[in-house]
C-alpha cells in the first residue's frame, strides 16, 4: 500500500514551484525582454544588483529542493523538525521578506 505524501511536502513543493516560476519570469524579462510579462521594475526592488540576485535566488531554489526532497522521503537533515529549527527558519524568512521589500532601506 502506498503512503500518502504529507501535506507539508505538497505545500513546500508548490511554494518551490511558485518561486521558481517567479525566478524564471524575472530572468525572461531581464535577458529576453518578453513583452507579455510585467517590466523589470515590477519584480525587482533594486536592493541587490540583478547579476548578484539571480545566483542567490538559484541557491535558494537549490535549498528549497533539498528540503522538499527530505520532507517527501520523511527522513534526512531537513525532515527532522524541532521547535528551535522552526523558529530559526521563521526568522530567516522574515529577514528575507523584509530585505526584499521595496524601500525598506
Amino acid at each position: 500500500m502506498r503512503r500518502r505524501p504529507p501535506v507539508s511536502a505538497l505545500t513546500l513543493t508548490a511554494l518551490t514551484v511558485l518561486f521558481a516560476a517567479r525566478v524564471v519570469g524575472q530572468a525572461l524579462v531581464a535577458f529576453v525582454g518578453v513583452p507579455w510579462l510585467p517590466p523589470m521594475e515590477a519584480w525587482y526592488s533594486g536592493l541587490l544588483p540583478y547579476p548578484v540576485l539571480l545566483p542567490v535566488q538559484i541557491g535558494i531554489l537549490g535549498l528549497q529542493a533539498a528540503i522538499d526532497r527530505d520532507v517527501w522521503r520523511g527522513h534526512g537533515f531537513f525532515a527532522r523538525s524541532t521547535a528551535q529549527t522552526g523558529r530559526r527558519l521563521q526568522w530567516l524568512a522574515c529577514g528575507y521578506a523584509l530585505a526584499m521589500r521595496r524601500g525598506c532601506w
